[in-house]
């Protein structure tokens, strides 16, 4: 008896999401949109809200979206709380190349080890 064939389509896996969902990012806009120059913002984070590392990423990804360059930070001594200030376009670039650079170095450590 000859072997019986069949056969199926093959079920491709579905990327995992990077980075945050757009409907997220719009929502931290309007607190960049308010945030006056000489100002800084503060957002407090509740047990139920996003944790803050993702308002972190969203408020960032919000900010180059309306291409309005901010600086956040946590709040000393508070473990909800980011405080986020505007800058310049060239102050921003100058954090960034500062941070991939350190990101860079923690790399290469990893790697010795």
């Amino acid at each position: 008896m000859a072997p019986v064939f069949t056969q199926q389509k093959i079920e491709k896996k579905q990327p995992k999401q990077k980075g945050i969902p757009q409907e997220v990012v719009d929502s931290y806009k309007p607190y960049i949109e308010e945030l006056q120059k000489e100002h800084e913002g503060v957002l407090k984070f509740g047990s139920d809200d996003v944790k803050i590392a993702v308002g972190r990423k969203a408020l960032l990804e919000a900010s180059v979206q309306l291409k309005k360059w901010i600086k956040i930070s946590k709040v000393r001594g508070v473990d909800n709380q980011l405080k986020f200030v505007l800058i310049t376009k060239k102050d921003y670039d100058e954090a960034q190349a500062k941070s991939a650079a350190r990101g860079e170095k923690i790399r290469k450590a990893r790697q010795k080890k």
